[in-house]
């Protein structure tokens, strides 16, 4: 009996220490518990609160309309028009390939532009969302809102998309926006949004941050099924400034379609009374439209390999010698340095020799007998320049061309713009590791050798030569901008003696652009023509019976140009005409100056007198 109650209590004792025991442990784990929830509540609650509201609470920019450019009249050039976008977010698409592989069963999407697309969102946040395609029909969002559901991560948003209305007539000019490249986007993180735009080229690129506007933003609440339950905060956006241009669309549309009957060239005109380019045109053109999206890759391959370089605007990034053009910087250079005078003749009998070297007079190799400034200019005697050239030297030509626009950017509000060259001396011994010799200077007299210069800078020399109050006139694309300018620093008989010479140029009979003048009364033109050599034709050539420049493949042929101003009297309007191998400048340069000059005349004309009435 005392042995049976021993073993009782026994037990009793095993069964209290296991009582202990686990509620020992019981204890330990519900402070453990207890610690670990006040823990989260009280040091982490603000983080997880923070996260639930990532989760809850959602931030969409938006993004303001680009401001509209217009030209002289008001008519609008660049415009937004509102469109609807199939948009894609990556973190919540399991894998975005094959939903877009799967979206062209129902929607047209190429393979090359699938490659493209999976590629660029690879760079991009996943909860950034990219545009599969932009400027959905509303028959097109009908149909891809049914199957949507079906597709998730992708959806369908309203918003603005970049217009030009005017194509071909106005690409180079105000260019066009683009999506941001991978190295935009590293600069600055909104470009990563998907319908973030970036002016690329022209007009649109350089006037890029008053176009753009301010970006807003609104907060909102969403469910979890992403859909909106309020709105928490607003800003709203500003659009972008509108840019008022002096151009001219009539005389742009006109020059551009005058200019396309030609292989490749470009066309400046400007007002020599104020510098207001009116039309800035290169041709082949481009619809800048097709960069506004994102340009497919056959489109850029097509316009990327054109033969005749229709993405290069040739009349500001164009380089070529000026040829005859430059006779007048060297006249004004010779009567400046006081070693030639005003009355200064020469006795062309069709070459000069310096040292062994033979130059001819290249428009007529008799001979044109003696010869002034202003023979020298209309009937384009070679041998004068090459003499007076020779007084003077090299330096001074330097000097005057500097003075006349060459040699450096005429400030014009458009990007890139190439400076052009002026050779010397010092540049020939620093990149040719030679010396400068005197052909070196008689060359350069009739605008060949290694000068180079910009359409757009012709036109400048041009405008600043017809000029009556001898002004520095320098370009502008902005509309009163009421730019006051120096003097030119050229003495005004000088400059009559050369205005003279391009009068006669196209209205004396005895004038290489007699055939190309304007007969209408108040709308006569002055002007110079040129034809530069691109490549001398070979003794091979020769031999296989080439001797013509239209025998020669396009690409060796000469360039054809022209320059020149009206009304011949009271100038307004000047003129610079570069046709790439076009062959010789009165054939082919010429008649496009007379007819560029004469409508920009009645167009204005007519204009000046509608608004008056």
């Amino acid at each position: 009996m005392a042995r049976k109650k021993k073993n009782i209590i026994s037990a009793d004792q095993r069964f209290s220490r296991r009582a202990l025991l686990l509620g020992g442990i019981q204890g330990v784990l519900g402070f453990s518990l207890v610690g670990r929830l006040t823990y989260l509540g009280s040091y982490k609650g603000s983080s997880y609160k923070s996260m639930s509201d990532d989760n809850r609470i959602k931030v969409q920019f938006l993004l303001p309309k680009r401001g509209i450019i217009k030209d002289r009249t008001g008519k609008i050039l660049a415009d937004n028009h509102q469109t609807y976008r199939l948009m894609i977010v990556p973190d919540q698409s399991k894998n975005v390939r094959q939903t877009l592989e799967r979206l062209a069963v129902h929607y047209p999407l190429e393979q090359d532009d699938i490659d493209w697309l999976v590629d660029h969102v690879r760079y991009k946040p996943k909860f950034l969302a990219s545009i599969i395609a932009d400027g959905l029909t509303w028959q097109d969002v009908c149909r891809l809102e049914v199957i949507l559901r079906d597709f998730p991560g992708c959806s369908i948003e309203q918003g603005w998309s970049r217009f030009y209305p005017y194509g071909l007539a106005t690409a180079h000019l105000i260019g066009y926006v683009q999506t941001p490249s991978k190295d935009d986007q590293n600069k600055n993180s909104l470009y990563r949004l998907a319908d973030f735009r970036l002016g690329k080229t022209g007009v649109e690129r350089y006037f890029d941050e008053p176009l753009r506007g301010e970006i807003g933003y609104r907060r909102i609440e969403v469910n979890s099924r992403s859909r909106t339950v309020r709105e928490l905060a607003l800003k709203e956006s500003v659009s972008g400034s509108p840019t008022d241009l002096t151009l001219d669309l009539d005389v742009q549309q006109y020059v551009q379609k005058r200019l396309s009957q030609e292989k490749s060239g470009s066309c400046v005109v400007m007002d020599v009374r104020n510098g207001e380019v009116l039309s800035l045109v290169s041709a082949p053109g481009f619809d800048a439209n097709l960069f506004t999206n994102g340009i497919r890759s056959k489109d850029w391959k097509e316009l990327s390999s054109n033969p005749y370089g229709c993405l290069h605007n040739k009349a500001i990034h164009g380089l070529y010698p000026p040829g005859s053009l430059f006779k007048m910087v060297v006249a004004l250079a010779a009567f400046k340095s006081g070693l030639v005078p005003v009355n200064y003749h020469c006795n062309c009998k069709g070459f000069i020799e310096v040292g062994r070297q033979r130059f001819h007079c290249w428009h007529k190799w008799g001979g044109h007998g003696r010869t002034s400034i202003v023979k020298a200019l209309y009937q384009s005697c070679d041998v004068y320049f090459y003499e007076v050239a020779q007084i003077i030297g090299a330096e001074r030509i330097r000097a005057m061309a500097k003075i006349l626009g060459f040699g450096h950017e005429s400030g014009l509000e458009m990007p890139y713009e190439k400076s052009g060259l002026i050779p010397g001396p010092e540049w020939k011994k620093r990149v040719r590791k030679k010396g400068w010799m005197k052909g070196d200077t008689v060359n350069m007299s009739i605008g060949q050798g290694a000068l180079l210069a910009t359409p757009l800078q012709l036109a400048v020399m041009t405008a600043r030569l017809a000029n009556l109050d001898g002004k520095l006139v320098m370009p502008t694309l902005l509309k009163d901008k009421n730019l006051s300018f120096e003097n030119l620093d050229i003495d005004k008989n000088h400059l009559k003696l050369i205005q003279e010479g391009l009068h006669k140029t196209v209205n004396s009979p005895e004038g290489l652009a007699y055939k190309n003048r304007i007969v209408e009364p108040g709308f006569e033109m002055a002007g110079k023509t040129a034809t530069c050599q691109v490549r001398r034709i070979s003794m091979a050539e020769r031999k296989r019976g080439v001797i013509h420049n239209d025998q020669r493949p396009w690409g060796h042929r000469d360039h054809a140009l022209f320059s020149g101003f009206a009304p011949v009297h009271n100038p307004k309007y000047a003129v610079s005409i570069v046709v790439e191998h076009g062959g010789a400048g009165g054939r082919v340069a010429s008649p496009l100056g007379h007819d560029i000059l004469l409508r920009t005349q009645q167009i204005m004309a007519a204009r000046k007198q509608g608004s008056a009435t």
